[in-house]
């Protein structure tokens, strides 16, 4: 019987992907784009089958951790709860039903698949007027699919942040989009705190709106901000009290937790924020890192990738200036966002390896703003 329903299942999940597959793949006229548009498909779900295959070779298995967790748990509502929980209580009726870590791997894999034709469809990839420029090679890096097709967080995130964008792009701030930040806040609270501070900015900044509708929908993200401040405090850090002490004795705690963590550890104590920044966004680098395995030799070369675009962009800036007043809500918004997620992570990156899965959470987003402006300036939109 569950041989029936994993195969039905998966079946399921394959016909869904060829379907969204085929409607976008129709809107391509160039050959080119659609060249690039089966790589970046191939790539995503091949690097979804190696993920699955190194499972054993990973120091840290959470796939495998978030099902025994779902196959073991007492009830569905005792999973209910913020990060590495929630991925469990989201996977427990899949579980329960008899679907296989395998097929739950296609079925995430799946789900974020959607997310790159949603942000192919904001970048209007399908118009024939914008060509596959050097930012858009940013959807063929490896460590992109790697991250974002497994059964895990980043596959579900780059979902509803994408989704997220989309709405603040149209200005579409209906239950849906408030639900997606309510989601997003589960899975990681402090990326949910970002978002918001980055919404706040950018609704304050806008001129299109009515000073009612503004001032409603800023009431709602503070309100947001003020209930779940204390709730990921208290349940997501676990931190035994909101006074100085208790935050005090959290911080040496996690100082203590991160000294040597993992092959590739980055002392808190012994780096800057600014030194720890150059870790996030571009190490490994060859040269400056020991090159130890085929993983490393191929983040190595995304980190160059990463560097490359960042000088080119500051280039393409210094030729025409970029307004932040003119950009849309969409641009200032992942900018924002980006940035600030950047500084975030920067603050307790003490691992290489980590670092390259944090990415997931930013660089979609710059990138996206990367590849508006190069076209917005091919379009010369931008004065």
């Amino acid at each position: 019987m569950q041989i029936v329903i994993n195969s039905a299942f998966l079946i399921g999940v394959i016909g869904s992907v060829l379907i969204v597959f085929y409607k976008y793949f129709k809107m391509l006229k160039i050959t080119p784009k659609k060249l690039f548009f089966v790589t970046v498909t191939l790539l995503h779900f091949v690097a979804s089958v190696v993920f699955f295959l190194s499972l054993d070779k990973l120091p840290e298995n959470d796939a495998t951790n978030f099902y025994v967790n779902a196959l073991y748990a007492n009830s569905w509502l005792s999973l209910c709860n913020f990060g590495s929980s929630f991925i469990s209580f989201l996977i427990y009726p899949f579980v329960k039903l008899g679907i296989t870590l395998p097929v739950l791997f296609a079925f995430f894999a799946a789900i974020s698949y959607t997310a790159f034709i949603q942000y192919f469809k904001l970048l209007s990839f399908q118009k024939s007027t914008n060509k596959i420029n050097w930012f858009l090679l940013f959807f063929i890096v490896p460590s992109v699919h790697f991250w974002t097709g497994f059964v895990g967080k980043e596959a579900l995130l780059l979902v509803f942040m994408v989704n997220i964008l989309k709405s603040i792009t149209h200005k579409k701030y209906d239950n849906w989009f408030w639900f997606q930040c309510i989601l997003v806040f589960l899975i990681r609270p402090h990326v949910f705190f970002v978002l918001v501070v980055s919404l706040l900015i950018v609704l304050s900044t806008d001129t299109t709106i009515t000073a009612k509708y503004k001032k409603k929908l800023m009431v709602y993200a503070m309100l947001f901000m003020l209930i779940c401040l204390p709730l990921s405090a208290l349940y997501f850090l676990k931190i035994d009290g909101l006074d100085f002490t208790a935050i005090k004795n959290y911080y040496d705690s996690f100082l203590n937790y991160t000294i040597n963590k993992g092959n590739t550890a980055i002392s808190l104590t012994n780096t800057t924020i600014l030194s720890r920044t150059w870790y996030l966004l571009y190490m490994p680098l060859p040269v400056f890192f020991e090159i130890k395995n085929l993983f490393q030799m191929v983040v190595s070369v995304e980190g160059v990738y990463f560097l490359i675009s960042f000088m080119y962009f500051i280039y393409i800036s210094f030729q025409k200036q970029i307004r932040f007043k003119r950009l849309d809500n969409g641009l200032k918004f992942a900018l924002l966002s980006s940035l600030l997620l950047i500084v975030l992570f920067a603050s307790y990156l003490y691992n290489l390896g980590l670092g390259n899965r944090m990415r997931m959470m930013f660089y979609p987003y710059l990138f996206y703003f990367f590849i508006t402006i190069v076209n917005l300036k091919n379009e010369k939109k931008i004065n």
